[in-house]
């Protein structure tokens, strides 16, 4: 007996329930069949810096299991009051499924927010391989801050 036996009416029978359960059978297969096989991702890290010019912890992002990224678009955000003199950097470093990394690093002066330009997005483009990992820190050249950081990381998940 099969588990969607009922949708087979005995000779002169018809359920009312037949209907109902065609359509959850449907949308089972349409779960399975359909089922996307690329998605959209937006990831928000927000790293704390470390002094002195050297990086703080990195917040690592990865893909789901037996997946990669594909960056889009990527957005830059310093909050919070700068010092007399101080820099913060945000580092993102990439790690593609060959196992090269590339790093790139953007620095301010000041609250602001940037978006990669397409220049910046090209340059993490590699033929023939996708991101497994992606590690994001962030550092100031200062003893002590009271800036904020954070990166918005929007792509493909496949």
């Amino acid at each position: 007996m099969g588990r969607y036996d009922s949708l087979y009416p005995a000779p002169g029978r018809i359920f009312r329930s037949w209907g109902v359960g065609v359509v959850d059978a449907l949308n089972e297969l349409a779960n399975v069949v359909f089922s996307p096989l690329i998605k959209m991702i937006v990831k928000t890290v927000s790293p704390s810096p470390g002094l002195n010019g050297s990086y703080g912890t990195p917040v690592t992002l990865t893909p789901s299991s037996g997946k990669g990224w594909i960056v889009l678009m990527i957005k830059l955000s310093w909050s919070g009051t700068f010092a007399s003199g101080e820099n913060v950097s945000i580092r993102l470093t990439f790690t593609y499924s060959d196992n090269t990394t590339y790093q790139i690093v953007k620095t301010s002066t000041s609250a602001t927010s940037i978006w990669f330009s397409n220049d910046d997005l090209s340059t993490i483009f590699r033929d023939g391989t996708y991101i497994t990992k992606i590690d994001v820190d962030s550092s100031t050249n200062k003893s002590a801050t009271s800036v904020s950081t954070t990166a918005y990381i929007y792509g493909i998940e496949g």
